[in-house]
């Protein structure tokens, strides 16, 4: 499983959403991050690509799918305190 994580560094008053993914070694991946820019739409937000990435919120923790060349990998994250 690749380690990643998502960091919500801001939400403006209009749902502009600026933040940063992460990601850890796995496989041949390599680790790295990549700032994102995007607008959330109700408890959804998405940015990408060549690779894309789908968040959403759902009963207290963050649902991802992120896609890339037609392979589809999901993750569930919780809020680290």
């Amino acid at each position: 499983m690749l380690p990643s994580l998502v960091v919500i560094e801001s939400v403006s008053a209009t749902g502009d959403v600026r933040g940063v993914y992460a990601w850890g070694a796995y496989g041949t991946t390599t680790p790295g991050s990549t700032r994102f820019r995007t607008k959330i739409n109700g408890n959804a937000f998405t940015w990408g690509g060549g690779t894309k990435f789908d968040f959403v919120m759902k009963d207290g923790k963050l649902h991802g799918e992120r896609t890339v060349s037609g392979s589809l990998n999901t993750v569930v994250m919780s809020k680290v305190q």
